[in-house]
Formats: structure tokens, sequence, C-alpha cells
């Protein structure tokens, strides 16, 4: 992979390493479709008036005003350069330029997050709704169970019972049976809710 590095960014840290004041970036355009660009620079000069003289780095006419600005501030690079007797190493932007492809893919790996909770919520809704549904269900079976309505004809606790519960010799451990059934249907029901990950149902 080829990273390019802006030579207008450099130059800002190259003036910002070497004490100089920030450079001053202009661009024009001539000709109705070409640019020019230039930059000016500020060096400390005692020899001349009030301490400082100008140093202006001119780009060639280029078709775009990016290209224009690039090629003087890459003479404004190499002037101080020569200037101040320095090598620039171009590495630190070279980690600077895998930080930033590090952070958009962070930022998109973020935005990829955000759809997979979306996706995710929609799903919770959806348990959710499973979850009262079967809430209901186990309710009504421990109502049921709990006064043995499940084992009468019409499902009313004051119903006829079914024929082969007729024999109240068998009736008593059958709703004794029901009423455990629907003891342990309700330690199920507050062991699912205890956690609170879903609102709990009216018994």
């Amino acid at each position: 992979m080829t990273v390019e590095i802006s030579r207008v960014a450099l130059l800002q840290e190259v003036t910002k390493q070497l004490g100089v004041k920030p450079p001053l970036c202009l661009s024009n355009p001539v000709d109705g479709h070409m640019h020019v660009a230039c930059v000016i620079l500020v060096l400390e000069d005692d020899n001349a008036p009030g301490g400082t003289r100008s140093e202006n780095m001119y780009s060639k006419p280029r078709k775009s005003e990016k290209e224009a600005m690039e090629e003087a501030a890459d003479k404004a690079i190499n002037f101080l350069g020569d200037h101040a007797k320095a090598v620039f190493n171009d590495i630190n932007y070279e980690h600077k330029a895998i930080l930033e492809l590090r952070q958009a893919q962070v930022i998109n790996m973020r935005n990829d997050m955000c759809l997979e909770n979306e996706r995710l919520q929609k799903k919770v809704k959806c348990l959710k709704i499973g979850w009262k549904k079967t809430m209901q269900g186990v309710n009504k079976i421990m109502k049921n169970c709990g006064d043995s309505s499940a084992i009468r004809l019409n499902g009313k606790a004051n119903g006829p019972l079914y024929p082969e519960f007729s024999d109240q010799s068998y009736l008593e451990p059958v709703k004794s049976g029901l009423f455990r059934i629907a003891e342990r249907l309700a330690d199920i029901h507050d062991e699912a809710t205890k956690n609170k990950v879903f609102p709990k149902s009216d018994r």
C-alpha cells in the first residue's frame, strides 16, 4: 500500500520543529484554468530591518490548486533544509498515516457494531414478546393446577371431574400432585425473572 503524505502538512511540522513561524500559503488562478501557489516563509535575520526577512516559494502553473500548493510547499521544505542544514525524515508521517488508517478502521468497526446493536435490539424486542406469551401460558397452567381445574371437564374449579378422577381415593393425591406442579412452575417463573432482563409478568 502506498500512502501519500501532503507536503503542505509536512511543511507545517518542519517549521514547528525548526522554530520558524507558520508559513503563509496562498493560491491564485491564472488563465482561467491554471493555478499558481506561493508559500511565504518569515525567517529571523539580525541583518534585516525588524530582525526578519521573507522568502517566497512559487509553484509553476498547475491544473489544480492542490498540485500547485504541494509543489510550493515542497520547495519551501527543501529551502528550509538547506537554510537550517537539516535532514528531514518522514517516518513520523508514515506512522501518522498508519494511525489515521487504523482510526478509519475503528470508525468502520464502530459503525458495524451500531448496526449489529440495532439488529440485536430488534431480536430482544421479539424475545420480550415471546417471553410475555410464555409467562402467560405458565401462569395459566399454574392456575389450572392450583385450583384443580386441569382435571375438570369445563376447565373451571367448580366444574365436574373427568370420570377417571371421580373416585375420591384418587382425587386428593392428584390434587396434591397438581399443587406441587403449580409450586414448581412458580419457582421456575421466579428464577427466570429474577435477573430482570425481561419485565415480570403478573401471576
